[in-house]
């Protein structure tokens, strides 16, 4: 009898984990996700080429969503323009593709030598995971000022 409950003892420690005082491992916590390196759009100015006084000159500002990230199709793409004393402003925005959407400003100087053209770009950049909303400031020079 004795050598049998000794059978069995020795049986049941030779179990996987069994008689095992240590704790079972965990899995290691997933990494943490880093966060890009940089922002996830950019922006260029692209200048009137010329700009007689009294006529319609376009400047656009292009958004570039960069990475993962998309135009915001439902935000309301803006810029607030500070007073340019001599020149006129209109602004439309618009979508060029998913990646990239333009705010055209129509400038109308009053005066030779008007401008800069200047204000803070209100933009939004989203990806499948979380949107961003930016203020850019930005500055068009008029051609003679």
């Amino acid at each position: 009898m004795l050598a049998r409950a000794l059978l069995l003892a020795l049986a049941v420690a030779a179990l996987p984990g069994a008689g095992c005082s240590r704790k079972r491992a965990t899995p290691a916590p997933a990494p943490a996700r880093s966060a890009p390196s940089g922002p996830p759009f950019s922006v260029a100015v692209e200048p009137p080429t010329s700009c007689a006084v009294g006529a319609a000159c376009l400047a656009r500002v292009q958004v570039t969503a960069l990475g993962a990230f998309h135009v915001n199709r439902e935000y309301p793409y803006k810029i607030a323009l500070v007073d340019s004393p001599g020149v006129a402003t209109e602004q439309r925005f618009t979508v060029d593709s998913d990646q990239r959407g333009t705010v055209t400003l129509t400038c109308r100087p009053s005066v030779a030598g008007a401008g800069p053209v200047t204000g803070t770009l209100h933009l939004s950049v989203c990806s499948s995971e979380t949107c961003v909303i930016e203020e850019v400031p930005v500055s068009v020079t008029l051609p003679g000022s």
